[in-house]
């Protein structure tokens, strides 16, 4: 495999990320990628259950890979999975994942409401101005 691929398992068919990294090799499920952050020539991974994986990888390399499987750049720095988002405030510009606080750029909060429909996300507004999203 190339250094950065993704592949479906031959057991369970879950899409994975395989990453070669210096001397180490990762393998994760997709759906476990909360979110992703620029860390100058790095990029810190952020899984579910608070682990995290840093990869000597472009925010760029990465986000070309994962927005066919449902990955936005919601900011320069931040690029997040679409399928965990819990919520999102208008107001102040913010994602709400599990345990975590993501910022939207002014210049993609547009582009995310579009980015939620066209992946079957249903919005609904409630009282304290957050979108709160849901796929039945």
């Amino acid at each position: 495999m190339k250094n950065l691929e993704i592949y479906a398992s031959p057991v369970s068919g879950v899409k994975m990320i395989y990453i070669i990294d210096r001397d180490n090799h990762k393998s994760v499920q997709i759906g476990n990628i909360l979110f992703l952050i620029a860390e100058s020539n790095y990029t810190k991974m952020q899984l579910e259950g608070d682990k995290t994986i840093t990869i000597t990888r472009s925010l760029c390399e990465l986000e070309k890979r994962l927005n066919e499987h449902g990955f936005f750049r919601c900011h320069y720095s931040y690029l997040v999975n679409i399928k965990r988002i819990e919520s999102f405030c208008r107001k102040t510009k913010i994602i709400n994942l599990p345990g975590h606080k993501i910022p939207v750029s002014r210049s993609k909060c547009h582009d995310i409401f579009i980015f939620l429909s066209e992946s079957g996300i249903k919005e609904t507004k409630n009282h304290d101005g957050l979108i709160n999203s849901s796929t039945d």
